[in-house]
């Protein structure tokens, strides 16, 4: 059985900009932010109350860049 991060790990969309798999951030107080794998791909910092928003959003991101 996956652990709660490993499920939404698994929800994730690949990068928009060179299609690796993101990654998943805590910080504090609970907070989260998905980045890319790679460091020449676009930074997103914008942190998110919960883990269900934070990949609602890199996916909705990822499918703007798909369009």
């Amino acid at each position: 059985m996956l652990n709660y991060k490993g499920y939404w790990t698994k929800q994730l969309k690949p990068c928009p900009f060179c299609g690796r798999v993101p990654e998943i951030h805590e910080v504090e107080d609970h907070e989260y932010f998905i980045s890319c794998r790679s460091s020449y791909c676009i930074e997103q910092r914008h942190c998110y109350r919960s883990l269900r928003s934070a990949v609602e959003m890199w996916n909705r991101r990822a499918e703007t860049q798909d369009a």
